[in-house]
């Protein structure tokens, strides 16, 4: 490619660097917005585990979850930063996840240095989708684990390509991809089809079977054993106790519209990809890798069929990339025409970054006039909440840090009131996932359903389940209850009081412990309160209020 005047390069190096300052100009609203919202319940809760782990307890005790250790461990940072600073741990988490962005940013600019295709003007537009796919798409649910993957996942992609493709690159950068990629692609293991694919493409293109000892596949891999071996050494209880109720009430709770939607934005992808490869001939070739990779991503979203948007974000970050690259080559591909040169043509440049630039920038003004800050609750909103006032009460009488327990699923907001509160909440568990199973289970037994429990399994599950709880209580001793009534788990309808069920399944177990606690009060809640939307045709939850009698409990 013939090199244009250095004075015009001079104009594009401006122009570049006034897109790209302006874009991140354009998202210091959406900054400061973001970082007045309260905390994620997913990041308060997973925090919150770090923390706890860092205590030296046992995740079967103190965090039983429906995450991989992983989603845990990577928490670390943010809960020690709380841990030993002043920083609120709602501050801190966003420090973790933004510094991460930072680092994924460099990173992928780096490499994309690396590829020749590529001109200084496609590397803003890409960095410019990669920004506005890991900003204004999550928003509140920003750092979500889903989005630290995408964030490891993409640069590690990029130096897999390039490895391939033989290409040199520093070994601090080389290996430092390699390591946080192959660390968050561990969050979610079925993401490992993304290398797996890039490996199967180098052997077949390479031509050659001894690719297991190359460099990135023996980091991979080495990894993946590292991961197993913390887990069967650290985390045996994870392996033998909480992953089979994972399989067995969490998994295959699956949307068929999560999977739907998938299979459509997988038809989407492949389709471009198509037409780059096949009309599109004179086509960077990173765009079509770019969208056959997002393919990929978009596969492991479709089999956990949650239909959740941020559970999509690593497919999101290469289909927004290379759906920038290609609307920026089809202008350049226009103008060029139009004006039938083949040469460097200037206007083709600078209207091939130009239009795609102010599409972000169109982008940006459309999230701010179409997502207002009411949407989601502040910081401020969640301390001046009913619980948080109840909580804050009790430690003001108590004079110390107020003890509470909030079992619940219908809204899972005991994490954040933990954070805010600097209270305890006395559960191993974030919400009860496995009682709406069981609830279901029940029901089908009594009216004769097929179902995949005997009576004897679900008696032990709700055993079990029963003895986790009264373990609880009696190694925590909360000194406020608040007991929700669930109305829209299998119950027909009716009222579920969880404290009847507590004594009528485990009288011996919850009977001593309930005669230490006297209602309170009563109140009802409405979700919007406490989340940013609620279910149709939701209405009030009513939650009864107990407290410890005299302050006092005994076993």
């Amino acid at each position: 490619m013939n090199k244009l005047p250095h004075q015009t390069e001079k104009m594009f190096l401006f122009l570049r660097a006034a897109s790209f300052i302006g874009l991140c100009l354009a998202l210091l609203p959406w900054l400061i917005t973001y970082c007045s919202y309260a905390i994620n319940s997913d990041i308060a809760f997973l925090t919150l585990s770090a923390g706890r782990l860092l205590d030296g307890q046992l995740m079967s005790q103190a965090y039983y979850d429906t995450n991989l250790p992983l989603s845990i461990i990577v928490q670390i940072p943010a809960a020690a930063l709380a841990k030993v600073s002043d920083i609120p741990l709602y501050y801190a988490t966003n420090i973790y996840a933004f510094s991460l962005l930072v680092l994924s940013l460099l990173a992928t600019n780096t490499l994309l240095q690396h590829f020749k295709e590529l001109t200084a003007e496609h590397r803003v537009l890409i960095l410019g989708a990669y920004l506005l796919a890991n900003t204004l798409l999550p928003d509140y649910d920003f750092g979500q684990k889903d989005q630290l993957l995408g964030l490891a996942l993409f640069p590690l992609t990029l130096t897999q390509i390039l490895i391939t493709r033989k290409k040199h690159i520093p070994a601090s950068l080389k290996y430092f991809t390699l390591a946080a990629g192959g660390a968050f692609i561990l969050l979610k293991p079925h993401y490992g089809i993304i290398p797996a694919a890039l490996f199967i493409h180098r052997a077949i293109t390479q031509r050659r079977i001894n690719i297991v000892f190359d460099p990135d596949f023996l980091w991979l891999f080495g990894m993946a054993i590292c991961y197993f071996a913390v887990l069967t050494i650290f985390f045996r209880d994870f392996l033998t106790l909480i992953l089979p109720d994972v399989l067995t009430y969490y998994a295959q709770d699956i949307a068929i519209k999560g999977m739907f939607s998938g299979i459509l934005l997988m038809l989407q992808a492949s389709i471009l990809f198509f037409i780059t490869e096949i009309f599109l001939k004179k086509a960077p070739r990173i765009i079509s890798i770019l969208f056959l990779i997002s393919v990929l991503c978009f596969i492991p979203f479709t089999i956990q069929g949650k239909d959740w948007v941020y559970h999509a974000l690593p497919a999101y970050m290469f289909f927004y990339s290379a759906t920038i690259l290609l609307l920026s080559h089809l202008i350049a591909s226009g103008i060029s025409s139009l004006r039938k040169t083949d040469k460097p043509d200037i206007l083709a440049r600078v209207t091939g970054f130009i239009l795609p630039i102010m599409l972000f920038f169109a982008i940006t003004a459309r999230h701010y006039t179409t997502t207002p800050e009411a949407h989601f609750l502040t910081h401020q909103d969640y301390k001046n909440t009913a619980f948080t006032q109840k909580i804050e009460s009790c430690s003001h009488e108590l004079g110390r840090p107020c003890s509470f327990l909030m079992p619940d699923v219908i809204i899972n907001v005991s994490q954040e009131l933990s954070v805010y509160t600097n209270a305890l909440h006395t559960s191993r568990f974030p919400s009860l996932w496995f009682l709406p199973r069981l609830l279901y289970a029940q029901q089908d037994i009594a009216e004769n359903r097929e179902t995949s429990f005997t009576q004897e399994e679900l008696n032990s599950a709700i055993n079990k389940y029963m003895t986790f709880m009264a373990e609880d209580f009696r190694h925590y001793r909360p000194d406020l209850i608040f007991m929700p009534h669930f109305s829209n788990i299998a119950n027909n309808g009716e009222d579920f009081d969880l404290r009847t069920y507590m004594l009528s399944h485990a009288p011996d177990k919850f009977a001593p412990i309930w005669a230490n606690y006297e209602l309170e009060e009563t109140i009802m809640v409405d979700r919007l309160e406490y989340m940013h939307s609620k279910l149709p045709n939701e209405t009030l939850i009513r939650y009864d209020i107990y407290k410890k009698k005299n302050n006092q409990y005994r076993k």
